[in-house]
C-alpha cells in the first residue's frame, strides 16, 4: 500500500497535476479527474525503488498470463512507454487514425522517465 498526498508532489509536477485535472474537467478540477490524471505522473507518486510498472485500467481485462505482458520490458530499448495497440474499432471508426492505441494497458519504464 503506496500512500500518497498531492502536496508530497514536487512542485513542478505539483502544478502539472493542477492543469491536467483541470483541462481534463474543463475548469475546477474534479475528484474522476484527479485520479484519472495520476497515470501520467506515476514516476513521481510511486516510491523510487519502484523501477517500473504494468498500468492497466479497471476495465481491462487479461486473456493471457501477466507475466506475458510485462515480457514486453524486454523490447523496449530506450523507450519510457509501451502502449497496447486498441482491440476494438469503437476509436477508429469515426477518426483517420489507421491505428489506436489503449491507454488503459500502459508499460512504464519508471526509472527512466524520473
Amino acid at each position: 500500500l503506496v500512500l500518497f498526498r498531492v502536496l508530497d508532489l514536487p512542485v513542478r509536477i505539483r502544478c502539472l497535476y493542477e492543469l491536467l485535472t483541470s483541462c481534463m474537467s474543463g475548469g475546477a478540477p474534479v475528484e474522476k479527474a484527479r485520479a484519472f490524471m495520476l497515470k501520467p505522473l506515476a514516476a513521481w507518486v510511486l516510491p523510487s525503488h519502484v523501477p517500473r510498472i504494468v498500468l492497466l485500467d479497471m476495465d481491462v481485462a487479461l486473456l493471457r498470463a501477466p507475466h506475458e505482458l510485462w515480457a514486453n520490458f524486454d523490447r523496449f530499448g530506450d523507450a519510457l512507454l509501451g502502449l497496447a495497440r486498441e482491440q476494438s474499432t469503437m476509436y477508429t471508426q469515426h477518426t483517420s487514425l489507421a491505428r489506436a492505441y489503449n491507454g488503459g494497458v500502459q508499460l512504464l519504464e519508471l526509472a527512466r522517465m524520473r
